[in-house]
């Protein structure tokens, strides 16, 4: 028999090899028929092999009945997990000084038990609890509060009002409450980091748990669901950061106003939850990468949201990035790339999206200064207007502008241009010539904005013919007048067209 500090219950937190688990079954089944079989759900969905169904018998279901699960003799399970402890334990032994006597705390790996040792040699810098401002103690094996086999508590008969950081990420704990006993003796945390911990007990057990103090929150790869949340934010009131990555959240059902800063990438989300953009939200900031949005239909205008990552969705249709200067007036950075509406992530979808939201200054990560954004407006324009891009007008900004009727006004194409007027492909004849671009035996005829800068024509033909090299620096053009078959060449780069009278000309393209 083993000694009842190590039994196993279910719900237990276990850390198996390095690998952590929650205990979901312990019982028998037909392949083991002498021992105790542990059924365990895995963190990593990797390490499992079954969904906790053996040969059509449930012995215990999986988190959205992911093949997360597997079963553990008895024997090989408690020879190869690791003892869980206590915070006190976790806390002295990482940041305990000499005054911690070795005999003060006993812990155990696996079945072999072992004394702590060691404290004098710490740095003097971690020696003083009450000096402390931030706590770290990731992937400790913490399961429990205290220890009550400790007495005369050096942490517990004490309040820590220095530290403002506690990181208790990816530790054993199965009941929530005892993160809360802790927090009890913090009172000035202002960032507390939970990430990588599966709670099974979310319940509270002490209505006096509250922590206001607490402005950002950590709750990524905990497995919750919709309803769990509901739980744990009445203890965190006054929350302004939150990080719910990677969960299983399909809906948010409790949302706090104070929130500034929220990340749901990883989730279930086929939508934006249009909650969060409500009158009395104060969120600047939302990250929805990773999950199942195809548009943002249905959300009202927002004139907060400085900064959103769509990314790695499934956006199939420019106009729901069009939609975004009437939902976010005032967005200045976007992620948007990883969806079929960019892909593949050319040149090309990249000056669109510039083009499309004007309010940007900061698109997948690139700062967009004036010279980028005229040079992907511009081309832009130019596709539009060569029948390259189909633009839907019906997507308007909170000044009631187009897309078009914006671009054609900052770049004085035709203020009175309508796109009814623009169907007719020579409309804007005035606005363009018609050049012959020859780049080897390849030959065709683009029509150009006259208004385009030499450098920016390279960029477009370095792009329209699939030129080798990774800038426009490398591209060579000259060019010859009608009939006149003297090459020519282009003095000033930035320079536009029109100065070199080139309608109805030829353009050679060398690299």
């Amino acid at each position: 028999m083993m000694p009842c500090t190590v039994c196993v219950k279910i719900n237990d937190r276990l850390n198996i090899n390095g690998e952590l688990c929650t205990v979901k079954y312990i019982g028998s089944i037909p392949a083991w028929p002498n021992t105790v079989a542990y059924g365990v759900e895995w963190d990593h969905d990797r390490r499992g092999k079954n969904n906790g169904s053996l040969q059509g018998v449930t012995y215990f279901s999986t988190t959205d009945n992911r093949t997360s699960g597997s079963f553990i003799k008895e024997k090989a399970l408690l020879s190869t997990m690791i003892q869980g402890i206590s915070f006190e334990e976790a806390l002295l032994m990482k940041y305990g000084d000499n005054r911690t006597r070795s005999s003060d705390i006993k812990y155990k790996f696996g079945s072999k038990e072992t004394e702590a040792y060691g404290f004098e040699r710490l740095n003097e810098s971690n020696s003083n609890f009450s000096q402390l401002k931030s706590i770290t103690l990731s992937q400790t094996n913490i399961n429990k509060a205290t220890n009550p086999d400790i007495q005369d508590s050096m942490v517990f008969n004490n309040l820590f009002t220095s530290v403002r950081y506690l990181d208790l990420s990816f530790n054993l704990f199965s009941d929530i409450n005892e993160v809360y006993r802790i927090l009890t003796r913090f009172p000035c945390v202002k960032t507390l980091v939970l990430s990588g911990n599966c709670f099974p007990v979310l319940k509270i057990d002490d209505e006096s748990f509250k922590f206001p103090q607490v402005k950002e929150i950590s709750l990524a790869r905990c497995k919750l669901k919709n309803n769990d949340l509901g739980e744990i934010l009445t203890v965190f009131p006054s929350l302004e950061i939150i990080d719910l990555s990677c969960n299983f959240l399909t809906d948010l059902t409790v949302i706090q106003s104070s929130w500034k800063q929220l990340n749901i990438s990883g989730n279930m989300f086929s939508k934006i939850p249009a909650q969060l953009l409500t009158k009395g939200s104060s969120l600047t900031h939302i990250e929805v990468s990773n999950n199942k949005i195809t548009g943002l239909d249905g959300l009202p205008t927002n004139e907060k949201i400085e900064s959103l990552r769509v990314d790695a969705n499934n956006i199939q249709n420019w106009n729901e990035i069009d939609r975004c200067n009437n939902v976010f007036p005032n967005l200045r950075t976007l992620w948007v790339q990883k969806n079929p509406i960019v892909e593949p992530d050319t040149q090309a979808n990249f000056y669109s999206t510039i083009a499309r939201i004007s309010s940007l200054t900061c698109v997948n990560g690139t700062p967009i200064n004036e010279e980028l954004r005229k040079e992907a407006e511009l081309y832009f324009i130019s596709q539009v207007l060569s029948g390259q891009i189909h633009l839907d007008d019906h997507y308007r900004d909170h000044n009631d502008s187009s897309v078009w009727e914006h671009l054609v006004k900052k770049h004085k194409i035709d203020t009175k241009a309508t796109r009814s007027e623009m169907r007719p492909r020579n409309f804007l004849d005035a606005e363009m010539s018609d050049l012959t671009i020859v780049y080897g035996s390849h030959s065709e005829k683009i029509p150009i904005l006259k208004s385009i800068g030499v450098r920016f024509l390279k960029t477009l033909l370095r792009h329209k013919l699939h030129l080798p090299g990774s800038s426009s620096s490398s591209i060579k053009l000259q060019y010859s007048v009608r009939e006149d078959a003297t090459r020519h060449e282009f003095r000033y780069e930035f320079s536009p067209l029109a100065l070199y009278n080139i309608e109805e000309s030829t353009v050679y393209v060398n690299t």
